[in-house]
């Protein structure tokens, strides 16, 4: 909501405080990631990605998907990427 009012610092403020709450809240963490890409701090949103990622893939897919970061990555950085193998490695869990 206060994306949408263009209070950004208010926003990032918010979102900060929704993830000290909840550290895997990957809602939070990829908006987090994409107000900072529209500032260009492509490390800072670098940072909320992976974030979300190490939540798992299950809690971010109604966030963004990799192809959507990757998008969206390009786009700032004007070059282009190619991911042939995505793979995710768990250590430490049996099921």
């Amino acid at each position: 909501a206060m994306t949408q009012l263009g209070d950004t610092a208010a926003a990032v403020s918010q979102y900060e405080q929704a993830l000290a709450i909840e550290p895997g809240n990957a809602v939070a963490a990829v908006n987090l990631a994409e107000l900072f890409v529209a500032q260009s701090d492509l490390r800072r949103a670098d940072t909320y990605y992976r974030l979300a990622a190490a939540a798992g893939p299950r809690s971010i897919e109604q966030a963004l998907t990799i192809q959507d970061y990757f998008d969206q990555l390009i786009a700032k950085i004007k070059e282009n990427i190619s991911i042939r193998r995505f793979v995710r490695y768990q250590v430490g869990k049996n099921e």
